[in-house]
């Protein structure tokens, strides 16, 4: 399974203490999502700050994941982002600039023939368009193909996210950016408006502590949340995502990969960065998926 994705350096606020420093980046908390979940070797390539490059390589190796990653000069590739009362996310610092390194010639050279892809946001929305653009043509439709976005990428280039979004089987979203793609200001219309978009493939957009929504063949289907203490949401959507492509790649369903997915996402919450996340246990993983699939419903009888 191939990730497209960066690793950064990223700076955290949460709403109440001091700032944390740690690596992270979209790129690896979805590599290390798929790895906790795949029978298939996971490669992630990308960019990655020069600074950091020794520390995210070795991350990587601990859980099996290949790296073919660009590793950045200057600054590079740093966030900071604040954390409001609510765990909405502020990004002070964006270094989205410098994964312009990430080209598709590199991406596949480094993983010629992969089994399925997942492919993170990558600076503006055009890099990661192309990107599934020159799969399908290479590829065709039997590939599966994933994608995440999120607010800023939207905000930016909303037309370029729904091109996006046409091409890719699954795409991953909160429900901020649903909102923002669906241009309603009602969760229960915006869900409607993406049955309709959706079509025959799929839309999961993810809703922090209250879950998930997953949209398949006109139906919504609610994924509940595992119950955590959230210390850090950072990755949290990206590791459901690495996860969600990685479960769908070993046979699972829709409903029960999303459970999974989920559980993989309530592992990442409880520490900074990817410290818990690094060290998932397949048995853990296992429980609380087998705990949330059980409880997944017909999203039709929820008051959205």
């Amino acid at each position: 399974m191939l990730v497209v994705g960066s690793v950064s350096s990223d700076d955290l606020t949460p709403p109440i203490g001091n700032s944390v420093h740690t690596i992270g980046g979209a790129g690896l908390y979805a590599a290390l999502g798929a790895a906790a979940v795949c029978d298939r070797p996971v490669i992630l390539a990308g960019a990655v700050g020069r600074d950091i490059a020794v520390a995210a390589t070795d991350c990587l190796r601990q859980r099996s994941v290949h790296p073919v990653l660009e590793a950045v000069t200057g600054p590079g590739l740093r966030f900071a982002i604040r954390y409001d009362s609510a765990w909405r996310a502020h990004y002070t610092v964006d270094g989205a600039a410098a994964e312009a390194a990430i080209t598709y010639p590199m991406v596949s050279s480094g993983c010629p023939h992969p089994a399925a892809v997942h492919l993170c946001p990558t600076g503006p929305p055009e890099i990661q368009l192309e990107m599934a653009t020159a799969l399908r043509a290479e590829h065709g439709e039997q590939l599966p193909v994933s994608a995440t976005t999120f607010a800023a990428r939207i905000r930016s280039d909303r037309p370029r996210v729904l091109a996006l979004w046409s091409l890719v089987d699954v795409l991953i979203c909160d429900v901020q950016d649903l909102l923002l793609l669906a241009q309603h200001h009602d969760l229960r219309k915006a869900l409607e408006w993406a049955i309709q978009i959706t079509g025959r493939r799929a839309t999961c957009v993810t809703d922090a502590a209250r879950g998930a929504y997953l949209i398949s063949d006109g139906t919504v289907i609610k994924i509940p949340a595992y119950p955590s203490v959230t210390i850090d949401p950072t990755g949290a959507g990206e590791s459901f995502a690495g996860a969600l492509a990685a479960a769908q790649l070993a046979g699972h369903g829709l409903i029960a990969a999303s459970a999974i997915a989920a559980a993989v996402a309530s592992l990442t919450v409880e520490s900074f960065g990817v410290a818990r996340l690094a060290q998932a246990d397949p048995a853990e993983i296992a429980r609380r998926a087998t705990a949330l699939a059980g409880a997944a419903s017909d999203g039709r009888g929820h008051d959205f």
